[in-house]
């Protein structure tokens, strides 16, 4: 009798551990990659790579270039929770005396249930359009 119950209990644990969803397949997001941004302009482009390091953080570059000296534009992505209610975000901005016209940045963003991305112009310091946004993950 004992050596039925000790196979029905191993048998019983095998099927749990292949039921068992690996670490990585439990994540919201995926774990690292690059992207484009949608552009607002034709002078404007915007790209970057995110990395998740943690449950918790992802890591973010991104960088904007300007290809033409009269135009002053940026990108963001912001990353969210599962439900859209906290939000982390970082951008980079081309102004007009910004050298080689090209700006990147990088963060360690909190949240990394969703990454999303945009790019916008600039005018005197405010922004004054905006592309559509692009939804990572």
């Amino acid at each position: 009798m004992l050596r039925l119950f000790s196979v029905v209990l191993s048998v019983a644990a095998a099927l749990l551990g292949m039921s068992a969803l690996p670490a990585s397949a439990t994540s919201e997001a995926a774990a690292s990659g690059s992207f484009t941004v949608p552009s607002v302009s034709s002078s404007v482009q915007a790209y970057g790579s995110y990395e998740t390091i943690s449950a918790a953080r992802v890591k973010v570059t991104l960088c904007t270039k300007v290809l033409n000296s009269a135009v002053e534009a940026g990108a963001e992505a912001t990353a969210y929770n599962a439900s859209y209610s906290q939000h982390a975000a970082i951008s980079a901005v081309v102004l007009a005396d910004t050298p080689s016209r090209v700006n990147c940045a990088t963060g360690d963003l909190k949240y990394t249930a969703h990454l999303t991305l945009y790019s916008f112009l600039v005018s005197g310091g405010t922004q004054i359009k905006k592309s559509p946004v692009k939804t990572v993950y």
